[in-house]
């Protein structure tokens, strides 16, 4: 049996980008920019299903480890100012995959909910470009992983939050 509990967590990741706020935004709102950058871990496939970068839009994306759990990511797009924020709320759901299961391959035998969050992305002019600053609160649900660990981990790991666009 699972043990029940909720484990809250605040993380922000502050970066000054040689873009412009424009250019930064363009990559959150073009689902092939967001596919090269948005990576949770290093190497782990994303396809999206659907993306709909609009206030009230969904996005709904497949993704994990290869050999590992496949999980499925849905986004609702609260906010939207061009070019200045994006707020949207994340569910987060865990499926575990036969042995040697792809991301295309049905595979699907449990279907845990492990996080539930906010993001806030903020867009701002700086002298050389862009400051960018991400905060995500969350509830991860459960025995897994710490939200602040998780967000940490994919903030680290994602091209964006290089010192390139």
């Amino acid at each position: 049996m699972h043990r029940r509990h909720v484990a809250h967590g605040t993380v922000s990741v502050v970066r000054l980008l040689p873009a412009t706020p424009g250019q930064v935004f363009a990559a959150w709102a073009d689902k092939n920019a967001r596919q090269r950058w948005d990576l949770p871990g290093e190497d782990w496939p994303v396809e999206y299903e659907r993306f709909d970068f609009r206030v009230g839009g969904r996005d709904r994306l497949r993704f994990g480890n290869p050999g590992g759990p496949l999980y499925v990511a849905e986004h609702c797009y609260h906010d939207i100012v061009p070019d200045a924020r994006i707020v949207a709320s994340r569910v987060t759901t865990r499926f575990m995959t036969h042995a040697g299961g792809h991301l295309g391959d049905g595979a699907r035998m449990d279907g845990q909910r492990v996080f539930v969050g906010l993001v806030t992305a903020e867009f701002y002019p700086a002298e050389q470009g862009c400051r960018l600053v991400v905060t995500e609160q969350g509830a991860q649900l459960d025995d897994t992983v710490a939200p602040a660990g998780l967000a940490e981990a994919s903030f680290a790991t994602s091209p964006l939050f290089s010192s390139t666009v």
